[in-house]
């Protein structure tokens, strides 16, 4: 018995070392989709995602591919040292309107709906900026999981729900480039805090926000936040989905709303 014991351990032991040995960049790492619908309280009425489009940026390269609607998980090969951009885009009734979710390999490998922004600021930053010798090194010494982090907090501590979506992006990749990046960057402004009840004048349902997170506040507070002279997309989800655009002024209260049939062709 003792025998039996002894060289069950040998084979454990040899089995860590050998694994320890073995693991190396060739490895493929495994990414996470976020879970759909999702667990809000109005996770009846998400639409059936029909595929996943991931998107990937390195410095050195850039490609995208589909997943089918039941997956949770993917593998990628990661064999560049640059930070990555990974983001993954929910395609529904034929658009992709909900925002994508993303992550900053090597800072994580799930993708979430409030790291969607950070991660396509580095895809813009790599395809704009590919010919650039310095590319590497900048990507390097900007501090990514910091403003990771910046957009966390502010999503906890602000007194308005804060859509990071509604951030001038054109503005913080300027920021950015230059080597003038701060938190104060990451201020939304221009925006109105609206009642869901304005939506319902036009038309009776549930609307859904493009930003995920949005719909977790909002089906609790019944508020939404639109930004100012921009125009921005609501679901509206009745017997038949429809496409809401939202406009509001900045010189008055002036609301509309626009509908659409899907998909649009």
């Amino acid at each position: 018995m003792k025998k039996i014991i002894y060289i069950f351990v040998f084979i454990f032991l040899s089995s860590l070392i050998s694994c320890k040995e073995s693991y190396n960049s060739d490895i493929p790492t495994i990414f996470y989709l976020p879970v759909w619908p999702p667990a809000d309280s109005w996770k009846e009425y998400y639409p059936a995602v029909e595929q996943w489009n991931i998107s990937v940026n390195t410095s050195k390269a850039s490609y995208s591919f589909s997943l089918s609607s039941t997956a949770k998980c993917f593998p990628l090969q990661i064999s560049d040292s640059t930070p990555v951009s990974v983001t993954a885009a929910p395609l529904t009734n034929g658009i992709h309107f909900f925002k994508p979710a993303g992550t900053i390999y090597p800072f994580s490998n799930q993708l979430t709906w409030k790291n969607g922004v950070s991660a396509t600021l580095l895809k813009k930053i790599y395809i704009t900026s590919k010919n650039q010798l310095n590319l590497d090194d900048f990507a390097l010494q900007f501090n990514w999981q910091k403003m990771i982090d910046s957009i966390n907090q502010k999503s906890t501590e602000s007194k308005n729900f804060f859509n990071p979506w509604h951030l001038e992006q054109t503005v913080i990749l300027e920021k950015i480039m230059c080597g003038k990046f701060s938190a104060t960057c990451l201020n939304v402004k221009n925006i109105k805090v609206c009642e869901i009840n304005d939506f319902k004048e036009f038309s009776e349902g549930i609307f859904l926000s493009s930003y995920i997170p949005q719909n977790f506040s909002a089906s609790i507070n019944g508020l939404f936040s639109v930004k100012i002279n921009t125009e921005e997309g609501f679901l509206l989800c009745e017997k038949k989905h429809r496409l809401a655009i939202a406009n509001i002024s900045d010189n008055s209260d002036f609301f509309s709303l626009t509908f659409y049939d899907l998909p649009i062709n």
